[in-house]
């Protein structure tokens, strides 16, 4: 039992607090927007806002960055059909997302940055 107790202090040791109610800065008005509606919330986003999302859809031709997405942790599905986005760096760490939708806007993807 000794051995389980340490293991769990380590692992309670390395983890970081996290205020989930600091706001989010999210510069594309349309991504903003997009993602607000889709959590049903009309003030500024937050932290915790920013876990519950799961899925977004974002076609509205005029999105330009997907920076502030990299705190969507649970972020599942996103639809940028339509858009302008040649930064897909964001989605890096979201290893929850399998369901990707983003044509025909694609002209460049750099692939080392993703991997």
């Amino acid at each position: 039992m000794g051995k389980y107790k340490a293991a769990l202090q380590a692992a309670i040791a390395g983890l970081t607090e996290v205020n989930l109610t600091a706001p989010i800065v999210i510069q594309d008005v349309y991504l903003r927007d997009s993602i607000k509606t889709a959590l049903g919330i009309t003030g500024d986003l937050t932290f915790g806002d920013m876990l519950k999302l799961t899925t977004l859809n974002s076609k509205s031709g005029r999105l330009r960055s997907l920076e502030g997405l990299q705190y969507a942790n649970n972020l599942v599905r996103l639809d940028i059909t339509g858009n302008a986005i040649t930064d897909f760096s964001p989605l890096k760490g979201l290893t929850k997302l399998d369901n990707l939708l983003a044509n025909p806007q694609i002209v460049e993807i750099p692939l080392k940055p993703l991997i």
